[in-house]
C-alpha cells in the first residue's frame, strides 16, 4: 500500500502548529506577528503570551457544533487566532469566519463589562484558494459601512486577515517586503527552498535549520508515520478491501475535516458526496 507523503512546507497542517508554537521557537513566532500585525518586536517581547494549538473554542451551550482552531495566542487584551488551509473554498471561509466570531463571543468573563472585550485578530494563511475572496496576495477585512467605507465598527476588536499563498507568483504585492518573506518561507516546499528565502534574515535561516532537525527527528517521523498508517487504513477500499467500506470513509472524512481540508478534496478521496460530507460537519 503506498505511503502518503506529508507536505513539509510549513504552511502544512501539522508543521504549522507544532513548528509555531514550540517553546524554542517563541523568537521566531515574535517576528513572524511583528511582521503580520501592527505590534512591535519590543512590545511582543515584554508581554507574557499564552500560546497554545488545537485548542478547543468555548461553547455557548451543549448543542454547539465543537471547533478546534489551528493556533491560539492570548496576552495583554488581546487574542491572536492563527489558521492554516491548504485548500479554502467557501466551507472553509465559513468555518474560519465561525472561528472568529466563536472566539469573540466567548471572550468575555462573566461579570466584566463589554469595555473590557479583548481584541481578536485572525491571521489565514491560505492556498489553492477556491472562495470567493479578492485576488490580492493580502486581504484585510473589518466590519464597515457599507454607504461609508471609512466608517468601520469594531476597528479594534476584530481584524481577519488573508494571506493568499496562491498570488506569490503574480507581480503585484500589496504588502512589505517582511511580510513576502514570511509568505514565501511559508509555501517553500523543502528545507532548499525554504533556505533561498530566508537569505537574510537571521531568524528564518535559524528557523530553517530548526525544522530541518524536527522533520528528520525520530519522534517526529513516528507521528507522522502513525499519521499515514491513519490515513492508509481508513483508505484500504482503494486497495479492494469491501468489509467496513462506509465506516472507513466516514472516519477519513471526519479526520480530513479536523485538518481543515476543502469538501473537494475529501469527497474526491473518499469517495463521499459532497452532500455526505457536510451531513458530518452539521452533526
Amino acid at each position: 500500500m503506498p505511503t502518503i507523503v506529508l507536505n513539509e512546507a510549513l504552511y502544512s497542517d501539522l508543521l504549522f502548529k507544532e513548528a509555531l508554537t514550540h517553546h524554542d521557537n517563541r523568537k521566531v513566532l515574535i517576528d513572524f506577528l511583528a511582521t503580520m500585525t501592527e505590534f512591535s518586536k519590543e512590545y511582543l517581547e515584554s508581554v507574557d503570551m499564552d500560546v497554545r494549538y488545537e485548542s478547543p473554542l468555548t461553547k455557548t451551550k451543549l448543542k454547539d457544533k465543537s471547533f478546534r482552531s489551528d493556533i491560539i495566542i492570548k496576552f495583554d487584551n488581546y487574542i491572536i487566532n492563527l489558521e492554516s488551509y491548504s485548500y479554502f473554498d467557501e466551507l472553509s471561509l465559513a468555518k474560519s469566519l465561525s472561528y472568529i466570531f466563536r472566539i469573540y463571543s466567548t471572550s468575555l468573563d462573566r461579570g466584566n463589562t463589554y469595555e473590557k472585550q479583548e481584541s481578536i485578530i485572525q491571521i489565514n494563511i491560505v492556498d489553492n484558494v477556491k472562495a470567493n475572496i479578492s485576488s490580492r496576495l493580502l486581504n484585510t477585512y473589518a466590519i464597515i459601512n457599507t454607504e461609508d467605507l471609512n466608517e468601520r465598527l469594531l476597528s479594534d476588536k476584530l481584524i481577519i486577515k488573508f494571506y493568499r499563498l496562491d498570488k506569490i507568483s503574480s507581480n503585484s504585492y500589496n504588502v512589505s517586503e517582511k511580510e513576502l518573506k514570511w509568505v514565501k518561507f511559508m509555501k517553500a516546499k523543502n528545507h532548499e527552498e525554504r533556505l533561498e528565502v530566508a537569505k537574510g534574515s537571521e531568524v528564518l535561516m535559524e528557523f530553517n535549520d530548526w525544522l530541518e532537525d524536527y522533520l528528520n527527528d525520530e519522534e517526529t517521523q513516528k507521528r507522522y508515520s502513525e499519521l499515514d498508517a491513519m490515513i492508509n487504513r481508513n483508505t484500504g477500499y482503494f486497495f479492494g478491501e469491501k468489509d467496513g467500506v462506509k465506516n472507513n470513509q466516514i472516519a477519513t472524512a471526519k479526520e480530513m475535516l479536523k485538518r481543515n481540508m476543502s469538501i473537494e478534496l475529501i469527497s474526491d478521496i473518499t469517495k463521499l458526496s459532497k452532500d455526505d460530507i457536510l451531513a458530518l460537519i452539521e452533526k
